[in-house]
């Protein structure tokens, strides 16, 4: 699972021109050689090198590579009376198997010489072979982790309505903490653990109603739209895009042009980039093993037509158009979704997902997600109480 990065070109200039290797490769190879590490034999599973040898001293016997001795002990000695000298290898990993297995690499001291470099015996220790627990050997071990992906997924809830395109607060629909009462409450507790079928769960549990909301024609609806990154890359949502139902308009004004939509010229679709630069940080846990999503979010302000019909409800859907990763290149998927698939035939969107209940409804994916308002009827309604009698008694009247 490891392997040594050697190459047969004589200069760093050679290095440098083979097209083969990467330019991590190259500073491997390149930082390997001043070590002086080669193969020690033809099977390249054993590398060597004699740099903290004598011999490779500045000048030697200059003692720029002597180990001093640790001498007599009497107890009262500490680390600072200890002497060491270092080298470092550069390796890379070849191995695809991500099932948690250790890969374990071993060095030893396999020749050592005194002060003036004659062969001596260690004393508790035989350079000849690797003995387990013998001082003069070590290890050390990694385990390959999973590849690491985007995962960004999105939720579209209402913050406000208003009978014009100025909103007031107090027609922002908030809890009394602040909070937007149809915002998402994020679950975390079952991302990236395994369902009854032992495969990965990739999505949080957003748990905000789904029930319609009640408004009159020609409402302002104003609507978030929400991106959390659930996977374990820094990434972008570089465009995002709102599909408009039947009965529901994109307002072309002040507001929607402060966050970059604009709209098809078949009317059907609103387009943002306003989170293109606005970088998604992965996932995080904190000190109780929780789960911690990163968002970013954009609003978007529609109108309700006058033509809309009472009592018919209209779903509007938004999704994640492009993912771009931490270095902005463009992805056609991320980990459990693909960007640009949603399919809003204006033909169901009333009926759109009807028959899910609950405190979480998904959308087609993870990264798509709807809204639904429903247009009140004209409704009067009378009550009848007596508010005053007059009573005549003996003579005298009473109101």
């Amino acid at each position: 699972g490891l392997e040594f990065l050697y190459s047969d070109a004589l200069t760093d200039e050679e290095i440098d021109e083979d097209t083969t290797l990467t330019s991590a490769e190259k500073e491997a190879i390149k930082y390997n050689r001043n070590y002086y590490w080669t193969y020690v034999d033809t099977t390249l599973k054993t590398i060597k090198t004699d740099y903290l040898s004598r011999g490779n001293e500045a000048s030697p016997g200059d003692g720029s590579n002597l180990i001093k001795a640790f001498g007599t002990n009497d107890g009262t000695k500490t680390f600072t009376e200890d002497n060491w000298k270092e080298i470092s290898v550069k390796l890379k990993v070849t191995a695809e198997d991500e099932s948690g297995n250790i890969i374990r690499n071993e060095a030893a001291i396999t020749e050592d010489t005194d002060d003036e470099g004659e062969p001596v015996d260690d004393r508790d220790s035989d350079t000849e072979e690797w003995v387990k627990y013998e001082d003069d050997e070590d290890y050390d071990n990694i385990i390959l982790k999973p590849t690491e992906e985007l995962d960004l997924a999105l939720r579209k809830f209402i913050i406000a309505v208003s009978d014009d395109e100025t909103i007031d607060d107090n027609e922002y629909l908030k809890n009394s903490d602040g909070t937007y009462t149809r915002a998402p409450e994020v679950d975390t507790s079952k991302l990236n653990t395994e369902d009854e079928d032992g495969n990965t769960i990739t999505t949080a549990t957003y748990n905000h109603t789904k029930e319609p909301l009640i408004v009159s024609k020609n409402s302002i609806v104003v609507y978030m739209l929400r991106v959390y990154n659930e996977g374990d890359l820094d990434g972008y949502a570089a465009e995002i895009k709102d599909h408009l139902p039947e009965y529901l308009e994109f307002v072309d004004g002040e507001f929607n042009e402060k966050y970059g939509w604009s709209l098809s010229e078949d009317g059907k679709t609103v387009t943002t980039t306003y989170l293109e630069n606005s970088k998604l940080t992965k996932a995080t846990t904190n000190n109780e093993g929780k789960i911690v999503l990163k968002y970013k979010e954009v609003p978007i302000m529609c109108k309700v037509k006058d033509t809309a019909l009472t009592n018919e409800k209209i779903t509007n859907i938004a999704d994640i158009t492009k993912y771009l990763d931490e270095d902005k290149n463009e992805l056609s998927k991320d980990r459990d979704s693909e960007p640009d698939n949603v399919d809003s035939d204006k033909g169901t969107l009333p009926e759109y997902k009807d028959d899910e209940s609950g405190n979480y409804i998904p959308g087609q994916q993870d990264d798509d997600d709807f809204e639904k308002i429903i247009i009140k009827e004209f409704d009067l309604a009378l009550r009848k109480w007596v508010t005053q009698a007059i009573v005549i008694e003996n003579g005298s009247q009473t109101i």
